[in-house]
């Protein structure tokens, strides 16, 4: 959704404007082009355009990172592929990774409804209805 908002977003700003912003194939192919972009790359564009988000990109990049983490460690992750539904309340890997997933969802809700950015109007419009 971020690369799709661009369009809209980064006309006017420090980082140039779309010279094909009225031609249709002109404007797919650099979608096209964003897209090879990883997804990470893409949210931390979007972060460098507005710094006002400071706050937000830490939450989000560090609740991923430690999400990662805990992923990557080989116990954690044979933990959690048998953790039985039961046991969720109690298991402290499963309640960190939990809280991570919280924080990282409140971080992008922070993202796409943040309003001086713009992108609560285009989430309103394009991302929920």
């Amino acid at each position: 959704m971020l690369t799709c908002f661009g369009c809209a977003l980064y006309k006017k700003d420090d980082f140039g404007e779309c010279p094909n912003s009225r031609r249709t194939a002109e404007c797919v192919e650099c979608l096209r082009q964003k897209l090879n972009a990883t997804p990470l790359e893409i949210v931390a564009d979007t972060f460098l355009r507005f710094p006002h988000l400071n706050a937000t990109a830490l939450k989000l990049i560090s609740s991923y990172d430690a999400f990662l983490g805990i992923l990557a460690t080989p116990e954690a992750r044979a933990r959690l592929d048998k953790i039985q539904e039961v046991d969720y309340a109690a298991d402290p890997v499963y309640q960190e990774a939990r809280a991570l997933s919280h924080e990282f969802r409140a971080a992008l809700l922070e993202l796409f409804f943040d309003e001086v950015s713009g992108l609560s109007e285009l989430t309103k419009m394009y991302g929920v209805f």
